[in-house]
């Protein structure tokens, strides 16, 4: 996996994948870094939020914007990289090999894999046509960018021309200056950096395999980012949501601002279903109008499902109007979506109801547009539902003109792409092999029961009349496709507030979660104190016993990790020890237990009483003797106790440096077991009766 991801991608070598086109799930950010010994600029385009973000110039022997200019084993292009976590990495074919190296190694690093292409030197030279767009749309946020800046953002804006089908909603190719939605200015300072390491160990994101993994899935075990993406319920919110906890912000502005927004939903609940009821059909909108652009076919219920929706947003908008949100003018998110123009709403709810004949669509189990719209569809249907009189009366006139030497009987019938056959029901005293053509009539084919042919009327039929039924559908289709037009059209109109309604689902999702675990809000300051409240460990470890206790029985099995760490060590070891002699005794109702414990004390000192029903367990180790003592851990449970906690030799695998594991002051403090048993019984109170005096 490693060499895949460091293998460089010459210049002009086709992308592995086909060429893509980008839809609302598409994932890739594509980031070229430019940088020398001296400085360092980048950019990169988010081709899910269609946004390009630059950072601005800055010198490579300074600190950036005041943040790890002390951190130099991770170099500022990694940061960079570990910043953004890019699938695509640009490089200019001037780097030179120890910058390129330092590129690679980032790999290892980085959340998301990522490929190495190097440009030529030219995809670096500024394009004026976009250079003047991007001026005069966002002056403000480019005033004062460095050209190496917009040289570099050039560069990627080349490389997804060059290798992408850039589309809008409707499927039209467009250029790359239509199809950007914003450009924004990054600083690293507004980023916590947090390595791929600390995400795994804190459990920010968490990979389980599924039950259907021998097809290679995956889902999201028990982690932080699985407690809240479960009340996510847009594909992009989930997105946005993994990208805000990859990475965390640093600016405290922003920060206050999503957790005012947490606060005003919390406090307007009345309203809440009602915006996660418009976030789900906004979810499923989407879907509709992705198969829409796909030219898919769509059920009459996919083109409700857009009248619901319209019908919400305009109900959502006029009770905005009315005063009944008078809560929520703190959420920006929701109150730019409700200044939407109604009648875009009011539009498509008019065309699709004027269109589509949903009453008949669900007779018929398919999309049935309206006779009344269409005169030419209108005189089409007439003629076919006319059609079953006028075939009777022509097989009447039939029967007389053909004279037939036996008795039979003779209809007119219309299949679709056949048009118009003469039926003849097949009896026992008919011979299906006789020949026909006597009458005039021309052999089609035969079934179990009858026989079809052409006549010389049957073609005048399908002159006159043609295929009726093919007609009607490719009229409806010819409708329904201006219909889906205009409607791809509309899509192009929410499309703009995407990023919007993806952070107002990230909103909810918090503010959902903190109602379920009743979370209070945390106030966030420039302090370096930090002060939990009702909130540390031992509360947590204590309170999870005490409910696990009442829910015992004889089957349960309980699990205890390190209870009583955390407080006074007396303490601790009192709370396990009364614990252990309560679940080892003959109450009713014990279970089965397996405890971890760090408490060394309790087996030297014999603080358990009865320990007939309790079993004692280790790992094996094996000490090494020699210069430098050496452990091996060979991960097998064994009889018996510790007798060592071997912290020290796992603190120096950690790689803590030695003059803190060989400090004086430290081993001073060290003692044995047996030096602080004979300290104990200097004592004028048993060690073992203080215990459980507490």
């Amino acid at each position: 996996m490693e060499e895949d991801q460091e293998q460089l991608i010459e210049e002009n070598q086709p992308l592995e994948a086909d060429v893509k086109t980008f839809k609302e799930t598409f994932e890739d950010i594509v980031l070229c870094i430019y940088f020398s010994e001296e400085w360092l600029t980048a950019a990169y385009i988010d081709l899910f939020e269609k946004q390009a973000y630059m950072l601005p110039l800055f010198s490579v022997c300074e600190g950036i914007d005041n943040v790890v200019s002390k951190c130099k084993p991770l170099s500022k292009p990694k940061l960079v990289i570990m910043t953004v976590g890019p699938t695509i990495i640009l490089v200019s074919e001037k780097l030179s090999r120890k910058n390129l190296q330092c590129v690679r190694t980032s790999a290892k690093d980085n959340l998301n894999s990522f490929n190495i292409f190097v440009r030529p030197e030219s995809d670096f030279v500024c394009n004026e046509k976009l250079i003047e767009y991007l001026h005069e749309k966002w002056h403000d946020k480019l005033c004062d960018i460095d050209e190496k800046c917009i040289q570099t953002l050039c560069c990627v804006a080349s490389f997804v021309c060059q290798n992408y089908r850039l589309e809008d909603l409707e499927g039209n190719q467009i250029d790359f200056n239509t199809w950007l939605s914003d450009v924004c200015i990054f600083k690293l300072a507004t980023y916590m950096y947090v390595s791929k390491e600390t995400l795994e160990d804190l459990q920010i994101f968490e990979n389980e395999y599924h039950p259907a993994s021998h097809i290679g899935g995956q889902k999201e075990g028990i982690s932080l980012f699985g407690l809240f993406v479960k009340h996510i319920v847009t594909a992009g919110g989930k997105k946005t949501l993994k990208k805000w906890m990859q990475r965390p912000l640093t600016d405290l502005g922003i920060i206050n601002k999503r957790l005012e927004s947490v606060k005003i939903i919390r406090e307007n609940i009345q309203s809440f279903q009602r915006i996660k009821d418009f976030l789900k059909l906004f979810s499923m909108v989407c879907g509709v109008l992705k198969k829409l652009k796909d030219n898919a076919k769509c059920s009459y219920k996919e083109y409700q499902l857009i009248i619901k929706f319209c019908k919400l947003m305009n109900n959502l908008i006029y009770s905005k109007q009315v005063g009944e949100f008078k809560g929520l003018e703190g959420l920006k998110s929701l109150n730019v979506l409700l200044e939407m123009n109604p009648e875009i709403f009011q539009d498509v709810i008019t065309h699709v109801e004027v269109a589509i004949d949903f009453d008949l669509s669900k007779i018929e189990d398919r999309v049935v547009i309206n006779v009344g719209i269409d005169e030419e569809l209108a005189h089409l249907r007439q003629t076919f539902d006319n059609l079953p009189d006028f075939l009777s009366h022509v097989a009447a006139a039939l029967q007389e003109d053909l004279h037939f030497s036996f008795p039979t009987t003779l209809n007119v019938v219309y299949y679709p792409q056949f048009c118009y056959l003469i039926c003849i029901q097949l009896e026992p005293h008919i011979d299906p092999l006789m020949d026909y053509s006597m009458y005039g009539l021309e052999f089609q084919f035969s079934t179990e029961n009858a026989i079809y042919f052409k006549h010389q009327r049957m073609h005048e039929l399908d002159s006159y009349l043609g295929d009726l039924h093919s007609a009607i559908i490719d009229k409806e289709l010819e409708i329904l496709t201006l219909l889906n037009e205009g409607l791809l059209s509309f899509g192009n109109e929410i499309e703009n507030f995407l990023n919007v309604v993806y952070e107002l689902d990230c909103l909810m999702a918090f503010a959902a979660t903190s109602i379920d675990l009743n979370l209070g809000c945390p106030i966030i300051n420039d302090s370096d104190d930090l002060q939990i409240i009702n909130g540390f460990t031992f509360l947590i470890d204590v309170n999870q016993v005490s409910n696990a206790l009442k829910q015992l029985t004889p089957k349960s099995l309980l699990l205890l990790d390190e209870f009583g760490k955390g407080t006074n060590s007396n303490d601790g070891i009192s709370l396990f020890c009364g614990l252990i002699e309560y679940l080892s005794s003959s109450t009713p109702g014990t279970p089965r237990t397996i405890a971890i414990t760090h408490f060394h004390e309790i087996k030297k000192l014999n603080l358990l009483e009865n320990e007939s029903k309790i079993c004692w367990k280790t790992t094996k180790t094996i000490v090494q003797e020699g210069n430098e003592q050496s452990l091996v851990f060979l991960y097998k449970i064994i009889d018996g106790e510790s007798e060592n906690s071997w912290g020290l030799y796992c603190a120096k695998l950690a790689g803590i440096p030695d003059h803190i594991l060989d400090s004086d002051e430290y081993n001073e403090q060290e003692d044995s077991v047996d030096d602080v048993l004979n300290a104990l019984n200097a004592l004028e109170v048993p060690f073992k009766e203080s215990l459980f005096e507490h």
